[in-house]
């Protein structure tokens, strides 16, 4: 997953948690969480991409 935040916000950190996977198999579900912060007041727009 990518994130293309507007101008106005910074991404401070990131973060993928996958979930367990005792069978050790492709595409196992996972949590992607983003921090982000307001740099400049107004409208600001996050935009994401995933992929496969």
């Amino acid at each position: 997953m990518e994130l293309n935040p507007s101008n106005g916000l910074t991404i401070l950190g990131e973060k993928y948690v996958e979930h367990p996977d005792p069978q050790h198999l492709e595409g196992v579900p996972g949590t992607h969480s983003w921090l982000i912060e307001a740099v400049a007041p107004g409208n600001q727009k996050v935009i994401g991409t995933y992929e496969r």
